[in-house]
């Protein structure tokens, strides 16, 4: 697995405690365009190593961007400092409140490591 996908699994786990230890309910979503549902709305979980104060960027993706331009409420968390285990941030932010937000929007053309190690060998 991939180490973004580990960070992601690390990232939704601590959301989840975290929720539950509010007494929220927290389940995984069966839609891929988000990650959860906590207390009926859908949510999304991204994650960074750094903690919160340094935070370079978050991207959504197009389904995400979607749904946010037709005005469908969603949580967004942000999970921060996950290399200082134990000190990790969640922070929570309503999609009304992305709404405000000026985006940035960049084309990536992805490349999978499998990929990548595969031409590597045959150069």
């Amino acid at each position: 697995m991939s180490e973004s996908h580990n960070i992601e699994r690390q990232g939704t786990s601590i959301v989840i405690e975290h929720l539950q230890r509010a007494g929220r309910t927290v389940m995984h979503s069966k839609r891929k365009t988000f990650d959860l549902v906590v207390d009926g709305l859908p949510a999304e979980v991204k994650c960074k190593q750094s903690p919160w104060a340094k935070v370079d960027f978050i991207g959504l993706t197009d389904g995400q961007r979607l749904a946010l331009d037709r005005g469908e409420r969603f949580i967004l968390f942000v999970v921060c400092n996950l290399k200082a285990a134990g000190q990790e941030e969640v922070v929570e932010i309503p999609s009304e409140s992305l709404s405000q937000v000026k985006f940035k929007v960049e084309s990536t053309h992805y490349i999978s490591g499998r990929q990548l190690r595969a031409i590597a060998h045959a150069a």
